[in-house]
């Protein structure tokens, strides 16, 4: 999974973060660590192909969380994300005023077209938006909702059309981290030929609903998959613990007392 390649050789976007971005970053930091997700393989590798190449990033999407986490990582790592741009369902913008649309685009969000129009001209739209950078990272879900259901092309023909390499990456809900594989070329290769290649290495990424996956996981246990760890939960009831014991001396004894009963 190591990004390795002469080709890239170019210094690392180095984004100057103003004092709110630079709290940001470290707030996003500690939510991940006391949830216990690990930072990915952050080489220098990573940094210089995320923030100074044009990329399609394809990933399974079986949940709302997928979003929240995705941010975590973006705000966390603004030197690898900052230019991160994550496809979201209508339904997101519809929802809101649409003087908050300007927010969402900023923070990295594009709209898509509903999932039942397939010629709603999304892909028009999203080389039209991105022709003209030099870089960006396009986080996309292939099959264009969280069910469980067969890939459309529309992340094909936006690479073909951006003239960008493939890449697989994803939130593994069992490793709690984020995971990301060498980019595929698709020069010269047709849809059929590349999928196969995405998928099987996207089954090495396990999502936090793995009945909504479009492929066959990896190997992996159940009972790990979870939005948080152990230790969270534990710092969750410490603090629950602390407000008794403020407040409810008695009540908090009997907390204590029951919790050990049941241990």
């Amino acid at each position: 999974m190591n990004l390795v390649s002469e080709r890239y050789s170019i210094t690392p976007y180095e984004p100057k973060l103003g004092i709110h971005d630079y709290i940001l970053k470290k707030i996003s930091k500690f939510i991940l660590y006391i949830i216990g997700w690990k930072s990915f393989e952050q080489t220098e590798q990573v940094k210089r192909i995320l923030s100074n190449e044009r990329y399609v990033l394809t990933f399974s999407h079986t949940s709302s969380w997928d979003a929240v986490f995705f941010l975590l990582y973006k705000f966390a790592h603004p030197e690898t994300f900052s230019r991160f741009r994550i496809i979201v369902k209508p339904q997101v913008y519809d929802s809101v005023p649409k003087w908050t649309h300007s927010i969402l685009n900023k923070i990295g969000f594009m709209k898509a077209t509903a999932y039942e129009n397939k010629n709603g001209g999304f892909v028009n739209t999203v080389v039209d938006t991105l022709k003209d950078k030099e870089n960006f990272s396009l986080l996309i879900s292939p099959k264009g909702k969280r069910e469980n259901s067969p890939w459309r092309s529309g992340y094909f023909a936006i690479a073909k059309e951006l003239n960008c390499d493939i890449m697989v990456c994803g939130l593994d809900y069992e490793k709690k981290r984020m995971i990301f594989f060498d980019p595929v070329s698709i020069k010269n290769k047709s849809r059929e030929e590349i999928e196969p290649i995405l998928m099987k290495q996207l089954s090495e990424i396990v999502p936090l609903y793995t009945e909504c996956s479009e492929v066959s996981l990896r190997k992996h246990k159940k009972e790990n998959i979870t939005l948080f760890t152990i230790s969270f939960i534990i710092i969750c009831l410490l603090i629950f613990m602390t407000y008794l014991s403020w407040y409810y001396k008695l009540l908090f004894i009997l907390v204590i007392l029951i919790f050990f009963i049941l241990l």
